[in-house]
């Protein structure tokens, strides 16, 4: 049974591996319980999927400091983008109170992954991160 409220996913990386997530996005049916709220990419040329994102009304930002500066709002950012972004971006999602899946490896060093940590225990969110394959059933992508 459908829930009444979509969380709302912020995908941070459409290009690259992030192709990955797109396409686990768009091809799900259209009435699963979440909703595209915002692909961010500074180049976006990079996703073979572009034009049906742009079709489907998905605003594109090129950071996702951009995303929040507009007025943007996530319950779930997935984080694909290179692990040297993966601190700076899981830490600006969890202070906008977006809980973050974030691609393996989780971050560059044992700094990042203690300050990450820290943001998630003073945020009302969740992290969580791994191989697509450990994530997919728990989140209903991929099955």
């Amino acid at each position: 049974m459908a829930s009444t409220t979509a969380v709302r996913v912020a995908l941070v990386g459409i290009g690259g591996h992030g192709q990955v997530y797109v396409d686990e996005l768009l091809d799900r049916p259209r009435d699963t319980d979440f909703t595209i709220v915002g692909g961010i990419d500074p180049a976006p040329e990079g996703c073979s999927r572009l034009t049906e994102l742009r079709e489907s009304g998905v605003p594109l930002f090129d950071s996702l400091e951009a995303f929040y500066d507009s007025g943007g709002e996530a319950d779930l950012v997935m984080i694909v983008s290179p692990i040297h972004f993966h601190r700076s971006q899981t830490e600006l999602a969890l202070a906008n109170g977006a809980s973050v899946l974030c691609e393996k490896p989780l971050c560059a060093t044992i700094q990042d992954a203690h300050s990450m940590l820290a943001a998630e225990e003073a945020a009302a969110a969740l992290t969580g991160g791994g191989p697509p394959g450990s994530r997919s059933r728990a989140l209903g992508i991929g099955e």
